[in-house]
């Protein structure tokens, strides 16, 4: 449900564990936004109303891998950049 005059933004965090926030108008155009933000570019997405997490999805962490799962917003998040794994044949 949308508070009126709420603040409300999408965090994100990248592959390299940087932190990224972008604006949204309301709590529909931030749910859209944050959708084109859950791709193999980044591991940690969620949505923010007035500076609190209210929504928050969760990518496997690892290379190529793109299955999003919701998350509680508060749950251990992990930090910091992902590694990457190469197997040699």
């Amino acid at each position: 449900m949308e508070v009126k005059n709420a603040r409300y933004e999408i965090e994100y965090r990248s592959n390299d564990g940087e932190n990224h926030t972008a604006a949204a108008t309301g709590l529909d155009d931030a749910k859209k936004k944050a959708k084109s933000y859950r791709s193999s570019e980044n591991y940690m997405v969620c949505i923010t109303e007035d500076g609190g997490r209210v929504l928050r999805w969760d990518r496997e962490p690892l290379v190529g891998e793109n299955s999003w799962s919701a998350v509680d917003p508060d749950e251990f998040e992990t930090l910091g950049p992902l590694r990457s794994v190469i197997r040699s044949v």
